[in-house]
Formats: structure tokens, sequence, C-alpha cells
């Protein structure tokens, strides 16, 4: 019993809600129930979303309302894998798979914390090439070892707390980033108003070589001699994110011409 491993589906229910239909938006939208969208799952708990439905789109469509405390995945796309738990009752479009576990069983934080660590499984077994999908079987097929509750309240426990440094190294390197910014405003001024007066000169001038990049066809899964591929949310910000990466196998001449080397840098064109 100590070294339980069942599968999701064996102490949990699953399901997934829906879109309702945007041609009704009076009827549908901004109601009174929080309605969750993929993009919207970040490892965390959800107190808010950016939009939210009716009572008569719960009654109406196949939206349902996820009680607080549910387990919600990722199924589709950029986002497939991400986590979060639900700390309000709320709906969920059709990208999510929602997890009411048996609280007798497991307990939702070390569950949670479980699932943070399938990502990648889930990224392997995704399917639809560029914008790969996992379904609800997957998800209730996962095996999930289960020690007995009190070791794994003990688990979710530490987990938390590495999660809490975690986020607070995220906030000292954010204020470090606003004090590097402030300084160089101080001492150079904002550069598109040049209230210092600077010489200014074409930024071409000073380059070896500026080049775009190539709408090559991406996916999520990284395959034998590929390599990740910039986005615009991979330059976001002032520094590059490899969060929620992607792959592409280019031709030997491609891959030449648009690999990036240490010390390139890059802007995102409009």
């Amino acid at each position: 019993m100590k070294n339980r491993i069942l599968k999701i589906s064996s102490f949990c229910e699953t399901g997934s809600g829906g879109t309702p239909s945007r041609q009704k938006q009076e009827k549908y939208y901004r109601g009174g129930v929080p309605w969750v969208k993929s993009g919207e799952l970040r490892e965390s708990i959800i107190y808010g979303t950016e939009e939210s439905v009716t009572d008569e789109a719960i009654r109406e469509t196949n939206v349902k309302i996820v009680p607080e405390g549910a387990l919600l995945v990722a199924m589709y796309g950029a986002t497939i894998g991400r986590v979060a738990i639900l700390g309000v009752p709320a709906a969920t479009n059709q990208a999510i798979c929602s997890i009411i576990p048996d609280n007798k069983i497991a307990d939702t934080k070390y569950l949670f914390h479980c699932l943070v660590a399938h990502k990648n499984q889930f990224l392997m077994r995704g399917a639809g090439g560029a914008q790969p999908n996992i379904t609800q079987s997957i998800i209730r097929d996962t095996e999930i070892p289960l020690p007995l509750m009190a070791e794994q309240k003990r688990i979710a426990a530490i987990l938390d707390k590495a999660d809490a440094i975690r986020r607070k190294r995220q906030a000292a390197i954010k204020l470090a980033e606003d004090f590097l910014h402030a300084t160089f405003l101080d001492m150079f001024g904002d550069p598109v108003i040049n209230p210092k007066g600077w010489m200014v000169e074409p930024l071409g001038d000073h380059c070896e070589e500026m080049r775009y990049g190539s709408s090559v066809k991406c996916s999520a899964i990284k395959a034998e001699n590929s390599l990740p591929v910039l986005r615009i949310p991979n330059v976001a910000k002032e520094k590059v994110n490899f969060e929620d990466i992607v792959y592409s196998s280019l031709p030997k001449q491609e891959r030449t011409k648009l690999k990036l080397i240490n010390g390139d840098l890059g802007a995102v064109r409009k």
C-alpha cells in the first residue's frame, strides 16, 4: 500500500469544458461565472479570469462549472501540459482537462506537483504536428505514485517551499532588471526622445550583419537534430525566455544561415 502507483482515472473524476457561441456575446458572456482558458494556466492558483460566462451559458451549452480545488491541465497547442489549481468555482474551455481527485486517496497539492513534473511526458505523447494535442484518455492513463497521505502532504509542503523560493528569486531578478533600466535612463536619458542630445547614427553602421528569421514549421516536441526556434514570446521583456520553446529541423544551408551564436542581439519586428 505504501508504494501504490495508480492511474489518474482510478482515483479522479475528469472532464472538459467548452466555448459558448461568440455570436451570442450578450447572452453568454460577461456573466458571473469565471471562465478559464488554457493560456491562463501558469502553475499557480487561479482566483480570477480574463472572461466570464453567464448562467444561461451553463444551462444551454456544454460549459460546466468545475469546483474549487480542481486541477486543470492544458491539452492543446503551445500551452500543452500547463497546470493550475482552481481557487474558485469556474468553467473552462475545451482545451482544458479538469481533474477532481478523491481527497481520501490523493492530496491536491501533491497531485499538482506530480502533474507539473509530467509536463515533458505530456509533450512527448502529444500528436498533431506543429500544434500538438493530448487527450483526456492520455491524462486519465497517466500513472501517479501515491504514498500514504501523510507522506504526500510532507512532499507537497517541501515542494511548495521550493516553489516559493523560486518565485522570490524571479521577483528579485525582476527588481534588478527594473533598477538597471532606471539607471540607464538616469545616465543616458530616454533613447527615443534623446533629451541629453547624444549623437545619433544608424544601427546598421555598427553591425556586422542584420537578418530576418524564417517562418519554418515548428513542433513543441524536440526531434533528432532539431534546433530550438525563438518566437515573439521567447524574446519579450528584454531577455530570452526558453519557456514553451518550439523546435524545427532545418536544411544544412538554412541552419547555418539562421543559427544564432552567443552575443547576437534579437529584436521583435512589428
